[in-house]
């Protein structure tokens, strides 16, 4: 399996950015478990199909039990608190990003989106810039790196640190108490509290721990955000890619050190100067009052296995990643008009990594999938496959909750051959595969640049213009496949899509007589649905009719059926979250809603059709289950 988090859109003070696919959260291998997942309680599981936009078979023949057996599912409902938002934000039909310097020619291309990512240090952007374009629309998001300190850069010399140096800088050694390491208390007995690599691997429990772990049995001397876990030396962890220092997002004084850096004395900007247009306190530095974040290096919290000993730094910090949603959760409350993108760390967004029991879906506005098709170092990535087929749907799914997100993404110009804007045929070809696949596939809104960040353009745009998107019904999707243990070989369509596809789960999958806690009500059903995907926001209706058969019988309009829109009686799945790389076809699902005031006694027929929240439209799946309602 491949490491999904590795290559960031980031960069280093005063340095010309180039983007890094090979991170020393290296690849590692998967562990891919199949369960299978019994419908203790509930009546009948789905024996009809039809596609999306046409008409199947209907009138199926379904089973009509009401077992009352003991359910073994976990229990249902939402992972986290109401999703805290910003204002500001909305559903944007375009962004674009930028690392470059900031010209003439740049504002006005940035003027044409709604929303632009600037890197403020490499950019050098001002507050009258700024200003400039918040006064046309466009709003503005600045980078920033919450999982390595891009200050320690400076004690990166020749491919290692001056840790000397750094230890008598008082910014660095802080509180003396680091670096840290894993608080969880197994393995390791020489060490007697430092975790074993062997006894913690990808899907293991990560203890709800926010805050600094235990000091290094190598020593201590440095901010206690530090982390250690290559050699547990005593010294910080750096990224080799980037000469940056591994932190712990999760602790507090991170938080407070982050919030407060000056570009006048750390030569990057803190989270209060980007976000505020007041000087700060220390009479050196005037805010540049942007509109949000652009939250990066959240992979240092990746799974275990993403590393080994082959392994540029065997990092191995899964245990912060309660502290990274924390970080998160305290950005949003300290700033809460802020806009946050969140770069990546898909696994807070997969049900099947652990760190989605943490998830950050109610804090962040937006989720930035970089390198979705097209990689800086492929023309097509090695990896689109499993971004299609086993990221897309789950990461489509965790967007269309009710505190949901928007996804954006990143494709990369790799060679002569693709040029952004496009210059020629090939170029041309290769553009129009990426938005098809980002875009009218998967519902993305897209960007597309070289591997550098430095081309502000206009290409999608253009495309859009010409190329008008069409009008059309939510496509049903799986959110059952399991990431690959080696991606396609090819770099061409045709390869790619023979990369293992689920068969989509068209509408109703599940009806329950009982609640996931296995409480019968009167007159209550309980029932369970995939994803669909959309170029628009998708939403999601039930009909249901009393008698077996009878949704058959109103044909494909379902005219005369009862009608219940499904937006805010949704919850997470029953097991959904619980269930680590299920790649059953019978289960478990994303969603879960609950039908109440049937009639008790009396069989109902009930059919799940998604809708383009824009357009209105439905799809046309005749997929029935019935149940008799308690």
């Amino acid at each position: 399996m491949k490491n999904q988090e590795a290559g960031s859109a980031r960069s280093l003070p005063g340095m010309t950015i180039a983007i890094c696919k090979t991170s020393a959260r290296g690849v590692g291998l998967a562990l891919i478990l199949t369960l299978t997942l019994a419908l203790a309680v509930g009546c009948s599981q789905p024996t009809s199909s039809g596609s999306p936009g046409t008409s199947a078979q209907s009138g199926s023949s379904t089973s009509t039990s009401t077992s009352t057996s003991t359910s073994t599912s976990a229990s249902s409902g939402s992972l986290a608190a109401p999703g805290l938002k910003s204002p500001r934000a909305g559903r944007i039909e375009s962004y674009m990003i930028y690392y470059g310097p900031i010209t003439a020619a740049v504002m006005a291309t940035a003027k044409k989106y709604p929303l632009v990512i600037f890197h403020p240090e490499n950019s050098g952007i001002t507050r009258a810039q700024i200003a400039e374009l918040q006064a046309a629309g466009t709003k503005v998001v600045l980078y920033i790196s919450i999982g390595e300190d891009l200050r320690t850069y400076a004690f990166w010399k020749s491919g290692a640190a001056d840790y000397a140096a750094m230890k008598a800088d008082p910014r660095f050694s802080g509180n003396g108490l680091g670096p840290t390491v894993d608080p969880r208390t197994v393995g390791r007995a020489a060490l007697g509290h430092a975790m074993s690599r062997a006894e913690w691997p990808n899907g293991a429990p990560i203890v709800n721990y926010v805050g600094p772990g235990l000091p290094s049995p190598g020593g201590t001397g440095y901010a206690s955000y530090y982390l250690d876990d290559d050699n547990l030396d005593g010294k910080p962890d750096f990224n080799p890619s980037w000469g940056a220092a591994f932190v712990n997002a999760g602790d507090p004084t991170w938080f407070t050190t982050l919030d407060g850096e000056r570009y006048a004395v750390d030569h990057i900007h803190g989270i209060n100067e980007m976000l505020t247009t007041g000087q700060g306190a220390d009479g050196l530095s005037a805010g540049l009052g942007a509109d949000g974040l652009f939250l990066d290096t959240l992979d240092t919290c990746g799974p275990n296995i993403w590393t080994d000993s082959t392994s540029a730094v065997e990092t191995e910090y899964e245990w912060t990643a309660p502290g990274f949603t924390d970080f998160i959760r305290r950005l949003r409350e300290k700033y809460p008009q802020a806009i946050l993108v969140q770069n990546r760390g898909l696994f807070f967004l997969n049900k099947d990594n652990a760190q989605y029991a943490f998830t950050t879906r109610p804090y962040i506005d937006y989720l930035l999938f970089e390198s979705y098709y097209l990689d800086s170092n492929a023309e097509v990535s090695p990896y689109f496959g499993d971004n299609r087929y086993n990221y897309m749907p789950k990461l489509s799914a965790e967007a269309s909750r009710a505190d949901g997100f928007q996804i954006l993404a990143l494709d990369y110009s790799s060679n002569a051959t693709i040029t952004v804007p496009a210059t020629s045929t090939a170029s041309q070809a290769m553009i129009s595969d990426a938005l098809n696949q980002s875009e009218a596939i998967a519902g993305f809104r897209t960007y597309l640049t070289n591997k550098d960040l430095t081309q502000a353009n206009t290409s999608v745009l253009d495309f859009d213009t010409t190329n008008p998107p069409a009008s059309a019904a939510p496509a049903w999707s799986s959110t059952v496949t399991a990431s690959q243990t080696a991606g396609p070989s090819g770099a061409v369509i045709a390869t790619i899509t023979q990369s293992p596809e689920q068969a989509p789960r068209l509408g109703v999958q599940a009806i329950y007589a009982a609640s996931s806690a296995n409480v019968r009500t009167v007159g209550v059903l309980y029932i369970d649905w995939d994803v669909a995907i959309g170029r628009n926001p998708v939403g999601y209706v039930a009909y249901y009719a009393y008698g077996s058969g009878s949704l058959a019988a109103l044909g494909p309009s379902l005219a005369g059926a009862q009608r219940v829109d499904l937006a805010s009686l949704t919850s997470v799945g029953r097991n959904y979250a619980q269930t680590l790389y299920t790649n059953s076809a019978s289960g478990p699902y994303p969603f879960e809603a609950q039908l109440s005031g049937l009639s008790s006694g009396k069989t109902v027929e009930i059919i799940v059709r998604a809708k383009d929240l824009k357009s209105g439209l439905e799809d046309t799946n005749t997929n029935t289950l019935d149940c008799v309602v308690p």
